[in-house]
């Protein structure tokens, strides 16, 4: 269920208790009870996702920064953008881009490391006589 679902669904829960609340079909506290379990619902939902952004926003710069500096910048910036794609289309879309290009480079690179194994040794220079 995405998001505009759930939220259409929160909404016509809450209609639902409201007219329940008004015919005195339900007492207070079993309302507000009622209120509250939804209202949490969609804190928890949101919760999740602002944490997930968070998190995956974090190691994306920690990885841009490490592109300058360091470290393994490139794999920061795909662990973040793996977390980011759990929550986002456009986070996978780039995760799946990424992915692809570290994979033709990976080929490119060992297919150079091949040509250069199989290619003859240098010969050594004739002694001077």
């Amino acid at each position: 269920m995405d998001d505009e679902q759930s939220l259409e669904a929160l909404a016509q829960a809450d209609e639902a208790l409201d007219t329940a609340r008004e015919q005195g079909a339900i007492g207070p506290v079993t309302w507000f009870v009622r209120q509250v379990a939804l209202l949490l619902r969609v804190i928890g939902r949101n919760a999740k996702r602002i944490a997930v952004t968070i998190a995956g926003a974090t190691l994306v710069l920690v990885g841009v920064v490490l592109l300058v500096l360091p470290g393994p910048g490139l794999l920061v910036i795909i662990a973040g953008l793996a977390i980011l794609a759990t929550e986002f289309v456009w986070a996978e879309r780039l995760l799946r881009k990424a992915k692809d290009t570290a994979a033709g480079a990976a080929e490119k690179g060992t297919g150079a490391l091949r040509r250069l194994r199989s290619s003859s040794p240098p010969q050594p220079p004739p002694p001077d006589s």
